[in-house]
């Protein structure tokens, strides 16, 4: 782990053991150099960048009726998202410009969607929440698809 080195002072020889440095401290003195100031931290790699979750309040007040673990699922799939990974519930949603994805999951025979936009601004946009109850298969209904287009809109707006 370590290794034994030399050292001493005015005639005196005796043994340390030098050890290496951890990755973060090496990482921290290769830029204490162009630190100001005597400042002693800076930003590492190891640092994770996470985009901030925002919702529209209509979109919240609908989460909020879901199951508990419903709510908790979808929570842990927009905190992947904001880390910057796409979970695996999540899909492009079809009919609408890129960017805006659907989360999907089923839950005691139930489907439970939320849907959020990534390309508005810095933040990622929950734009709607709701409990699918089409009669057409998987397709999301015509009058869900409009209201989310409705609220990308005034977002956009909103934002500019």
């Amino acid at each position: 782990m370590g290794r034994w080195e030399a050292s001493g002072g005015q005639g005196e020889t005796f043994l340390q053991k030098s050890f290496p440095l951890d990755p973060l401290q090496k990482t921290l003195s290769r830029f204490a150099p162009a630190l100001p100031n005597g400042d002693k931290s800076a930003n590492t790699p190891y640092m994770k960048l996470t985009r901030p979750v925002s919702w529209i309040k209509a979109a919240r007040k609908d989460f909020e009726t879901f199951p508990l673990d419903v709510q908790s699922d979808i929570l842990s799939a927009l905190t992947m998202v904001a880390d910057g990974v796409t979970p695996g519930v999540a899909k492009p949603l079809k009919g609408l410009d890129g960017g805006v994805f659907e989360l999907a999951l089923r839950h005691r025979g139930d489907a439970f969607r939320a849907v959020y936009a990534l390309k508005i601004d810095s933040d990622i946009w929950v734009l709607h929440a709701f409990q699918k109850k089409s009669k057409h298969g998987i397709k999301t209904p015509l009058s869900e698809i409009n209201l989310i287009r409705e609220r990308l809109r005034r977002l956009q707006e909103a934002l500019r």
